[in-house]
């Protein structure tokens, strides 16, 4: 995860974008990184795409817009 802006959160994998490893490297980047269960995102749009849309099932708006903010706190070393 790079940043966040605009409500749009900006993320780069170093996965090849074939057989959906990128995806599936994104997935886990996010599972990881927010603290949500792989099961719990899915796609909106963009599965083929550079940008993608995603749903998170089981998790306010608010909610995930506070992790987001600290994970990427966490790793620019501003919160530990």
């Amino acid at each position: 995860m790079t940043r966040y802006e605009a409500n749009t959160l900006h993320a780069r994998v170093s996965a090849p974008p074939s057989d959906g490893a990128a995806n599936k490297a994104l997935i886990e980047l996010l599972s990881d990184s927010l603290k949500i269960p792989k099961s719990r995102f899915s796609f909106a749009s963009g599965e083929t795409s550079r940008e993608k849309a995603l749903r998170v099932e089981g998790i306010g708006a608010e909610e995930l817009q506070a992790r987001i903010e600290t994970a990427l706190k966490v790793k620019r070393g501003e919160e530990g």
